[in-house]
């Protein structure tokens, strides 16, 4: 089982105070913040953050909770407080739309609420927060964020807003500007931030690519006094897998002003779910030494289970940062029933709880409908020369064109289109002539989710 509940899948480079929502833990809302980020250090953040997102859009369970109780653990006390009643709403494809919290005493009414609205492909378009006094009194608007995207799905603008004087107020917001090489690949994003009513230029990514269009290093700029100037750079990557985005080995160095300098090395080993253990190495005593380790444990459910991050600075490995999490399934092995998170305490020296979940009022979500769909859906002729057609012999609650996308092996879209809704069924003829040969992915993304068709191009 994998949930949206308490994580949402945000676009690269966003929410790094969020970096360790788990896919069964539940949160109090709040705004979701953008942060500007180095070139170097987030390479493996952003593996960790797209291994859940990757688990939970291809092993997402039929059934997940519709309530949570969750538990505060007050140290002083010893005891188990503060318990709070989340209630979720989703959608067909299983993304939460609807979460509200509050006191247990408020029932399923509560006083918070978070509303999450996607666009057709399935990016997150506008996360709404509102609040009220009681569990009678009406809703009252508090924040809201806006994202906006360009055609690859990368986020273009974000906008955070409060409701003041009855209208939506900017207070802050991010924009990035995209450039794409003929292929797709990202080549430079340039970054802007919202300065006293306007956007002001604050960070540069230049990205290079092997023969295989598969990225060999990133460049982080800052701008100063009206241009642009090095700070740091990833390079020589070479990726243990590229679709997932799970690096191997990569250097980072700094400028100097002059030149560039190697400060460390970053080496990583993976298992099959995601889970790696990644060692920062330094320059130390004329020769490279495992200064700095992370381990990072998924399920196969992609539930994240361990995040530490440890220091070495004599010979034995010292916790800096430590997440622990227990999950209890039910006998299927499907649905999380209870959780149990605890933190790494420095000053003790252990591990404590902090938090405990309960799931209850399980729902049943469009897994078994999506795979339903899956099998009713036709792509012919496959090998193709000059064109196909894709068909979906089952009704998929949609009311108009619904878009198809053809991936190449690097998970670019290289054509897009629509199918058309006929008597409740889709269907859509897609030029691949113009395609080099090879091996590509045909992606139709409907109301109940989304549907993979592999397809040959001779």
């Amino acid at each position: 089982m994998t949930d949206f509940y308490a994580r949402l899948k945000f676009i690269f480079g966003l929410c790094a105070a969020l970096l360790t929502f788990s896919t069964v833990q539940a949160q109090q809302l709040r705004p979701r913040r953008s942060t500007t980020r180095p070139a170097a250090p987030e390479l493996l953040q952003l593996a960790k953050r797209a291994t859940a997102d990757q688990a939970r859009g291809t092993n997402s369970a039929v059934v997940l909770p519709g309530q949570a109780m969750r538990y505060s653990w007050d140290r002083i006390g010893q005891r188990w407080t503060f318990p709070l009643l989340y209630t979720y709403s989703y959608d067909a494809a299983g993304r939460p739309t609807l979460t509200i919290n509050g006191d247990s005493a408020a029932g399923t009414n509560g006083t918070n609420l978070e509303r999450l609205s996607y666009d057709s492909r399935g990016n997150l378009v506008e996360q709404l927060i509102q609040g009220r006094v009681n569990p009678t009194a009406p809703w009252l608007n508090r924040l809201r964020v806006l994202w906006t995207y360009d055609a690859y799905d990368n986020y273009t603008l974000i906008q955070y807003q409060l409701w003041r004087n009855n209208a939506w107020e900017t207070y802050d917001a991010d924009r990035i500007a995209y450039t794409y090489s003929s292929s797709g690949a990202k080549l430079e994003e340039v970054q802007e931030k919202l300065n006293q009513g306007a956007f002001a230029f604050t960070n540069r990514h230049l990205y290079t690519y092997d023969a295989r269009n598969r990225s060999t290093s990133v460049t982080g700029q800052e701008y100063e006094n009206g241009s642009w100037v090095n700070t740091d750079r990833i390079t020589d990557l070479v990726w243990f897998n590229w679709e997932k985005q799970w690096p191997t080995s990569y250097d980072i160095q700094l400028w100097n002003g002059t030149a560039w300098e190697t400060d460390s090395r970053v080496r990583a080993t993976w298992q099959p779910n995601g889970s790696f253990l990644a060692y920062d190495q330094y320059f130390l005593n004329n020769a490279w030494e495992d200064y700095y380790r992370t381990t990072v444990i998924f399920d196969d459910l992609g539930n994240l289970l361990v995040d530490t991050f440890e220091e070495k600075p004599g010979t034995d490995w010292a916790i800096l940062r430590g997440y622990r999490a227990t999950i209890t399934y039910n006998a299927a092995g499907t649905s999380a029933l209870r959780r149990l998170d605890s933190q790494y305490d420095e000053q003790v020296g252990a591990y404590l709880p902090f938090e405990k979940y309960y799931y209850a009022s399980f729902v049943t979500l469009a897994a078994r409908r999506q795979s339903i769909l899956s099998v009713a859906t036709d792509l012919y002729p496959n090998p193709a020369t000059s064109t196909v057609t894709l068909v979906v012999n089952a009704p998929v609650g949609a009311a108009a064109a619904v878009p198809v996308e053809i991936l190449n092996t690097l998970g670019q879209v290289v054509k897009r289109g629509e199918a058309q809704v006929q008597q409740g069924r889709l269907t859509a003829t897609l030029e691949v002539g113009t395609l080099a040969a090879g091996v590509y992915t045909v992606r139709l993304l409907t109301p109940q989710g989304v549907v993979l068709r592999q397809l040959v191009r001779q």
